[in-house]
């Protein structure tokens, strides 16, 4: 909470660093095409891969509001404790303690190398204070954006990288390039992103508080064109049915149960005809998708369109909630 009312300066103190690694031929999980049904596999919106990315380089580098460290390049194997106290603290972060003065803090997280004994002895025995940071946070972290920018410049390069040699050169080239500008904007929307952590823990603890909690909805098998006319074709046919034929049809079918499972009853947060979402709202809201409990053989699991095909649905029609259907 107390890093939340940090002035610019107190940030300005902070070396924020981290490790990464870069492949030649790894795809940058951005990769969207459009295509029409059926060309999934279509030699043009396929894109090849080659095994472990064709060889990769992992680098350490730091940023703080002002200035960055040199890159560097972990050859070699993977870093460890004495590694990063030889490569990293001893050659880069304290010469650069020393430019900042006193107020220097360094940040960096929890992986195993940082966290070592001897890593904290050391730092100890330098005078290097510590950010406390939480595990697992690495929204929070601006060097990840830094990461993420590095890796749009290699790519964007005019020249296809080949080698593990180029490379490396490539990402000592383009971290030497990148404003200082985006860095120094990164850095300053530390406070929004603490207050925006605050402001999400306080949704779900007033939602707590009132009795609700927050569950994924699952989802049913995607219907085809083929399925949804039949469907509706279904509904058509035997919409009109009365209790006379409806009671000389047996249904089947199969079931799972397992003692771990939850109820299956779906619980969406929202508004639903028109009701605000006051304690009524949710309570009418809840009740809905408690009613109607697992959705038809290929809808959606949403208590609002329960809701909505419970105005079509009667005790002996299967077919009604078919109805909802339609064919594009």
């Amino acid at each position: 909470m107390e890093h939340t009312y940090w002035t610019e300066e107190q940030w300005g103190s902070v070396l924020f660093t981290d490790e990464s690694r870069f492949t030649l031929r790894s795809p940058d999980g951005r990769e969207r095409v459009w295509r029409r049904q059926g060309e999934r596999y279509a030699a043009c919106f396929i894109s090849p891969r080659t095994p472990f990315g064709g060889g990769g380089v992992m680098v350490w580098g730091g940023i703080s509001l002002e200035a960055r460290i040199e890159l560097v390049i972990v050859e070699h194997g993977s870093i460890t404790a004495r590694r990063y106290i030889t490569e990293c603290l001893q050659d880069h972060v304290v010469p650069y303690a020393e430019f900042l003065g006193e107020n220097f803090i360094l940040m960096q997280d929890n992986a195993r190398p940082h966290t070592a004994g001897i890593v904290r002895q050391y730092l100890n025995e330098v005078g290097i204070v510590t950010l406390p940071w939480p595990a697992r946070s690495p929204d929070m972290n601006p060097i990840e954006h830094v990461w993420d920018e590095l890796g749009r410049r290699i790519r964007h390069r005019e020249n296809i990288l080949e080698t593990i040699p180029s490379l490396r050169i490539a990402l000592q080239e383009e971290w030497e390039q990148l404003p200082q500008d985006v860095i120094t904007n990164l850095i300053r929307s530390v406070p929004r992103r603490l207050e925006t952590l605050i402001a999400a823990r306080g949704v779900r603890k007033r939602l707590k508080e009132r009795g609700l909690s927050a569950k994924t909805p699952a989802t049913g098998p995607s219907l085809t064109v083929g399925l949804r006319r039949a469907r509706l074709e279904f509904a058509h046919q035997y919409v009109n049915g009365g209790d006379n034929e409806w009671k000389n049809v047996l249904f089947t079918d199969e079931s799972r149960f397992n003692p771990r499972s939850p109820d299956g009853c779906e619980k969406r947060y929202g508004k639903i005809f028109g009701l605000f979402d006051g304690p009524e709202g949710w309570q009418r809201r809840t009740i809905s998708a408690m009613a109607f409990g697992n959705p038809p053989s290929g809808m959606i699991a949403d208590p609002e369109r329960h809701a909505r095909d419970s105005q079509l649905a009667t005790c002996g029609t299967a077919a009604h909630s078919a109805v909802a259907d339609r064919v594009p």
